[in-house]
């Protein structure tokens, strides 16, 4: 060992003295430095881990989307006119209008690799483009000579009679039939003309639309959910949306494919027949649509619903009962063997995985308080159709998850606040009581609600429990009360992932933002709760 002197005498390079001190002084900055570059890595690993989950979330949220639909708003409007009809197949149409003169069928020429007997085909429109049509006029027709884009469209908007387009053409009604049935070219052609879409029809014409489109069953389907006449305009719109102009996604592709390969896609949309539009798959429609079938429809209003619901039974729950708990065991509770086992098994309880909570929340909420958490013992529903797998148990078994961590939170929190300040109090005459309640409360509940929202957290991104007890993976109904069917955000997360259809991913990325939305808030309130807590102690 060397000798030590005083400081200011000597040099930074003699001091500490000894080849020994020296030794060891090295070999501590040499281990300092190593443990700082070890967290240096830690921490630029774990930004770079939660960049790319970041990345890859608003990589597939936004960009291009190829869409064709099998009707286009403009064709499905043309086809609730009086003179318009219109037909699945090239022959059904010809049949239509066999030996009438003044009927004429419109159609994709792609359909028509010769003309039929007793018609003549009037060409629209270049032949060569991949929207080209033609008419197939019946050769009794001796006024329809010439036919172009022009002439159609005044058609397309002349009253019910001939007569209407031209003085001298005949007074008998006008008959145009459209072969809907040709790969979507015209629907294609009419969306590119100057004509009505779906905002022009009231709610009895769109119900009309859907009575002519659907079949019988499917309205029977619709009507048991909520009766059709009763159903507002926007939800028959969304019905003809979807099950009229039948959507078909060709193709869904990243943000940073759509930006590098514009191009490409546009030229793949033009091969397609198709239509190439930047999407925001995360928008209003999304947060207020309830789900569906089609990807390009769907919504999560009714997963975000479900979400409140349980989060809020689960909070009122478990956070009152959660820091009582932790008043008791960490101020009233004595210092016992028994005390030290409960803590215990309270610590060892935070640490169960949860599904076992699940199975728990099934056995106790699900089956045998199925009276209960069914809502049959006050009435809501009669005792057959009694089915414990609602918001109420799913609300109390996410609670039961994070009981531990909040107790066990809360109690640090407590345990926190000097015994100085208890002193103090007692010394002042308080009862233990009064020095919990005006003095250790206040100090400790920052740390009670950190402890409590992250717990809160952990549960509004939970999966395993509510599979357990019976959340739907497919479900259109809102949830109007605790006894109703539920699916939570997470559920709808993962029933979209596990789909094959590439657009299912990329609405399930716009429902992690959602979640993501929701955990950012309820974290951001809780800061704000605790810097106001804090500057109220102060």
């Amino acid at each position: 060992m060397g000798v030590f002197t005083d400081k200011a005498a000597v040099g930074a390079s003699d001091w500490p003295q000894g080849a020994g001190e020296t030794s060891r002084t090295r070999r501590r900055r040499v281990r300092g430095r190593v443990w700082r570059g070890l967290l240096r890595v830690s921490t630029v690993f774990g930004l770079l881990v939660l960049t790319t989950l970041l990345y890859n979330v608003v990589n597939s949220t936004w960009g291009y989307v190829v869409v064709r639909d099998q009707l286009s708003e403009q064709l499905i409007v043309l086809l609730e006119r009086s003179h318009i009809t219109h037909a699945e197949r090239r022959v059904d149409a010809l049949r239509m209008v066999d030996g009438n003169p003044h009927a004429v069928v419109v159609l994709s020429s792609q359909l028509v690799p010769a003309v039929p007997d007793g018609f003549r085909g009037v060409p629209i429109g270049d032949q060569h483009a991949a929207l080209a049509l033609i008419a197939l006029v019946p050769e009794t027709n001796r006024f329809l000579l010439g036919l172009d884009e022009t002439l159609l469209r005044q058609l397309l908007r002349a009253g019910s009679r001939w007569a209407d387009l031209f003085p001298h053409w005949p007074t008998e009604s006008i008959s145009l039939v459209f072969v809907v049935d040709d790969d979507g070219v015209l629907s294609r052609w009419a969306a590119r003309q100057d004509l009505p879409n779906l905002d022009n029809l009231g709610t009895d014409a769109l119900l009309a639309v859907l009575e002519t489109h659907l079949s019988a069953g499917l309205l029977r389907r619709y009507d048991r959910e909520e009766p059709m006449a009763d159903r507002s305009r926007a939800n028959l719109l969304a019905l003809v949306e979807e099950r009229v102009k039948e959507p078909e996604v060709l193709a869904t592709f990243t943000l940073r494919d759509s930006l590098v390969r514009r191009g490409e896609i546009q030229a793949f949309a033009e091969s397609e027949g198709a239509i190439a539009e930047f999407r925001s798959w995360l928008t209003l429609g999304f947060l207020v649509r309830p789900q569906s079938a089609n990807a390009a429809l769907s919504g999560i209003r009714t997963a975000l619903l479900g979400s409140l619901w349980v989060i809020a039974i689960t909070i009122i729950f478990s956070v009152p009962l959660g820091i009582g708990a932790a008043i008791y065991l960490e101020e009233f509770s004595s210092r016992n063997w028994f005390g030290r086992l409960v803590e215990t098994n309270i610590n060892n309880l935070a640490g169960v995985p949860s599904i076992i909570y699940g199975m728990l929340g099934l056995v106790i909420f699900v089956r045998a308080l199925t009276q209960i958490t069914s809502g049959s013992l006050f009435g809501a529903v009669s005792a057959d159709e009694a089915s414990g797998r609602t918001i109420l148990s799913a609300g109390l078994t996410l609670g039961l998850l994070i009981l531990p961590v909040i107790i066990i939170t809360g109690q640090e929190a407590i345990r926190a606040v000097p015994d100085s300040l208890r002193e103090a109090a007692y010394g002042v005459g308080c009862t233990r009581w009064q020095c919990v309640r005006w003095h250790v409360l206040p100090m400790a509940v920052p740390g009670i609600l950190t402890g409590a929202i992250l717990a809160v957290s952990r549960a509004l991104g939970e999966t395993a429990p509510l599979v357990v007890i019976g959340a739907a993976t497919f479900i259109s109904v809102d949830p109007t009360n605790l006894f109703a069917k539920f699916t939570v955000l997470p559920i709808q997360i993962y029933q979209w992932t596990a789909r094959p259809q590439a657009e299912f991913r990329n609405i399930a990325a716009a429902a992690i933002l959602v979640l993501l939305a929701l955990l950012l808030i309820t974290n951001a309130t809780a800061v704000l709760l605790r810097n106001r807590a804090e500057s109220q102690r102060i």
